[in-house]
């Protein structure tokens, strides 16, 4: 039997209106079908990636700079080849000759990468599939499948709130942290969060829609550690996006 869970704080803030929940297979196809209208091939998208903690201080050492803060921020591309490839790497104009630019990569699953960007690789293992489909139906059945083997409940659902948006919590309920779930925005139909477990540790990656120009890709993604016990949480990465090609030509070369 599916478990619908309506927290009452979000229900009397959204009204009865927000009371009725699509089954999460349901809602699933509802976003894939979404992307799907997007008839989106591939992205380039060109924005900023920040580092923090020690990768972020032996990336500014060997660039000569300061991680203010232990948080270094640096140019950066996202790029995207349907279904299931994506990459993002860092565009360093002052890397010395001969140096390799640090990149993270997951292809289908498997991700790969240089030292420095040990955190984006974990930011593509929870976002590339969400990412990186073409919605047919194959894609959500795959995704389904992918969310189901990394834990996510598909007979508990409810509902939350997200910033300015109420959301779809496939997997967990309103006070459910730490357990594997996805969060689907009712009215706009795209992801907000994703809660997955790696190894002993929750990660929260957290996805930023934005608008209009930015619609096929979030505005950004933040990969936070979650705690536990004390409710601690530590942001590990972030990419902020700025500028957008869907349908770019994307050499196969990268992945």
């Amino acid at each position: 039997m599916r478990r619908v869970v309506i927290a009452l704080g979000v229900l009397a803030m959204a009204g009865t209106a927000w009371a009725y929940m699509l089954p999460a297979e349901s809602l699933l196809r509802k976003v894939e079908g979404k992307r799907e209208d997007q008839h989106v091939f591939s992205l380039v998208v060109q924005g900023s990636y920040t580092l923090t903690g020690p990768a972020a201080q032996s990336l500014a050492q060997k660039l000569g700079r300061f991680a203010e803060g232990g948080e270094l921020n640096v140019g950066a591309v996202a790029t995207y080849k349907m279904p299931g490839r994506c990459r993002i790497d860092l565009v360093l104009p002052n890397l010395a000759a001969g140096t390799q630019r640090p990149f993270a990569m997951d292809r289908n699953g498997v991700v790969s990468g240089t030292d420095e960007m040990k955190d984006a690789q974990t930011l593509l293992q929870l976002g590339c599939p969400l990412l990186s489909s073409r919605g047919s139906p194959e894609e959500t059945h795959l995704l389904t499948e992918w969310l189901r083997n990394s834990g996510v409940d598909f007979q508990e659902t409810s509902l939350a709130r997200s910033n300015n948006a109420i959301a779809e919590v496939i997997g967990a309920g309103p006070h459910d942290k730490l357990k594997p779930q996805l969060w689907i925005d009712k009215d706009e139909l795209v992801p907000l969060r994703v809660i997955l477990k790696k190894g002993d540790t929750f990660y929260d990656l957290r996805f930023d829609p934005g608008v209009g120009i930015l619609d096929s890709h979030p505005r950004t993604l933040e990969l936070w550690q979650m705690g536990t016990g004390d409710g601690g949480e530590q942001l590990l990465a972030r990419f902020s996006a700025e500028k957008i090609e869907p349908n770019a030509k994307v050499d196969d070369k990268l992945f």
